[in-house]
């Protein structure tokens, strides 16, 4: 494990009043209480408390297949220890768990298993080859060395890589001496944490690091909550932070409207409403005030939207903690469920800073659309990006159309 944790003590202090249990995302769709957070609780301390009575009568706790299953069935999207009433950093148990049951020779899950291949053979989860880490810049190749290094992140550069072409546009708009690591960024290693498959996790943050302090940058960046969570809090957690500064690529966006090197020269034509990512704001640097402030430059103050439950309190897109390898339905059915309430508001575009949220909430467009045509389950996948669809499914006048976008797109458009 990353650092000492009493997770007895920790789990000592469970009033098991439920609250955990009621806003997790992943309980709602199975509807196991061993698989929800309070249950999870209840086993972990049950394991670490055994007493010898317990053992006489054979109710001490085992791990089991369904027990790592359960333990696998959660976004990490960090709304329980946000909850929780007595403070207990669940998040944190769920992580450390993980790696433990890993290292006591516990799975990988099927999923987990393909995406760990994929990172030991090419350095990122998607099963494509380094070189085309590249590959969306077309003929672009920054210098070896800026004040700002980029990093891009697996998603963006192999199949959200329109977030990616905006961010190059929105930095070269403002001027930004920018550099990328290329086909040498290797994956942050967030599936390695999700997993608790860290056995090559250090070997990736000692390679990025060390060709991050290479470009010379002062600052690095990115797109992604989940590498900049990486960057920025495991790497240092784990005894091999950088010699640079780690932030979110919407807080130097932000910085730079304030500053007016970029300047939106028009308004978004549509109705937005903004999503909150998990690992951008309440389990990582709680990053709330910047994409906000770029709302207001690219839609005008206060002509966007914001869900009922925002900033500390939103709800998991289902994308997050590598649930969708474990079950995709479960985590497009969580997405068309928050699609449901941006519908209801009135809203058209769907906004987040994160590629996972983007990926993960257009398939629950997708889905979506399938429903209210009347024909497949919302936690299926397939379709394009746009939803067109009234309540109930059929009425023309109530039609609604809804895309996602990252949040460098919109402003891109803007400019």
């Amino acid at each position: 494990m990353t650092a000492e944790m009493d997770i007895a003590a920790e789990l000592d202090t469970c009033m098991r009043c439920g609250y955990c249990k009621s806003s997790c995302p992943t309980w709602r769709e199975a509807g196991w209480e061993s698989a929800s957070p309070r249950g999870r609780a209840f086993l972990l301390g049950r394991m670490a408390r055994a007493s010898p009575l317990d053992r006489a009568f054979g109710l001490q706790v085992e791990v089991t297949d369904r027990f790592f299953e359960h333990f696998h069935y959660c976004t990490l999207c960090g709304m329980c220890s946000e909850v929780c009433e007595v403070s207990i950093p669940l998040h944190r148990i769920w992580e450390e768990t993980r790696e433990s049951l890993s290292r006591a020779g516990w799975g990988p899950l099927p999923g987990h298993a393909a995406l760990m291949q994929s990172l030991h053979a090419n350095r990122n989860p998607y099963g494509q080859p380094p070189a085309k880490r590249v590959e969306w810049m077309g003929d672009r190749r920054p210098p070896p060395m800026a004040e700002v290094a980029w990093f891009v992140g697996c998603s963006e550069s192999y199949n959200q890589f329109q977030a990616a072409e905006a961010g190059m546009r929105l930095l070269d708009a403002a001027k930004v001496p920018w550099t990328t690591l290329g086909a040498e960024e290797w994956c942050c290693g967030d599936p390695h944490v999700k997993t608790g498959v860290t056995a090559d996790l250090d070997e990736h943050a000692r390679h990025n690091v060390d060709a991050l302090e290479a470009t010379g940058a002062s600052r690095v960046v990115s797109g992604c909550p989940g590498c900049t969570l990486n960057l920025g809090q495991v790497y240092p957690r784990r005894g091999m932070g950088g010699d640079f500064e780690v932030v979110h690529l919407v807080e130097l966006l932000a910085r730079l409207v304030d500053e007016g090197r970029l300047a939106p020269s028009k308004r978004f034509e549509g109705r937005v409403i903004y999503h909150d990512p998990c690992e951008l704001g309440r389990v990582g640097g709680r990053v709330y005030e910047a994409p906000r402030r770029l709302l207001d430059a690219a839609c005008g103050k206060g002509e966007w939207l914001e869900f009922p439950q925002s900033r500390d309190l939103a709800s998991c897109c289902g994308g997050g903690g590598a649930f969708k390898a474990v079950d995709d339905g479960a985590a497009v059915a969580i997405a068309a469920r928050k699609l449901e309430v941006a519908i209801e508001l009135g809203a058209d575009t769907v906004v987040s800073a994160c590629p996972t949220c983007r990926f993960n909430l257009n398939h629950g467009v997708q889905a979506l659309k399938r429903r209210r045509r009347g024909g497949e389950g919302a936690g299926e996948r397939g379709g394009p990006e746009a939803l067109t669809a009234g309540k109930g499914g059929a009425g023309k006048a109530d039609r609604v159309k809804l895309r996602v976008m990252d949040i460098k797109e919109l402003l891109e458009r803007c400019l």
